[in-house]
């Protein structure tokens, strides 16, 4: 389902809870959220609301899976999939302090890592913004 046309109601519900407001659902019509609050809210609160609803991007980013471990001394590879906004023909990720850009079909992408270093440990995140709150680890053991 594409979740720029009918939204992603399940994530703006849980962006609401982080902001500790009496959300009770939200619906999704004619292209506009709209929260179900257990109570009327206050200012402070229409504030965080507005905030919330401001700042939702719809779609899901993620690198799974989110931590890996390898065994040193010995090559090994490890497939990741990144996942992202549908229209994106390439993303851009940040392994360790280097750019890697790989390619996505509708939103999805892999690719395959080896690491021979024990102790070694990677981050894995988008660059430039991309993948936001999305990231995954990789220890060398």
């Amino acid at each position: 389902m594409d979740v720029k046309t009918y939204g992603n109601v399940d994530k703006l519900f849980r962006e609401l809870q982080a902001y500790s407001l009496p959300v009770r659902s939200v619906r999704f019509t004619g292209g506009q959220y709209e929260p179900v609050y257990s109570r009327d809210l206050n200012e402070l609160e229409k504030s965080a609301e507005a905030a919330a609803l401001a700042a939702h991007d719809p779609v899901d980013h993620s690198i799974s899976p989110v931590l890996v471990f390898l065994k040193g001394d010995d090559t090994h590879s490890v497939e990741l999939v990144v996942t992202t906004d549908p229209d994106l023909a390439t993303v851009a990720l940040d392994i360790g302090g280097e750019e890697l850009v790989i390619d996505l079909v509708e939103g999805v992408g892999t690719f395959d890592m080896t690491s021979d270093t024990p102790g070694a440990e990677l981050l894995i995140t988008g660059r430039a913004g991309a993948l936001p709150g999305a990231g995954a680890r990789i220890y060398v053991i």
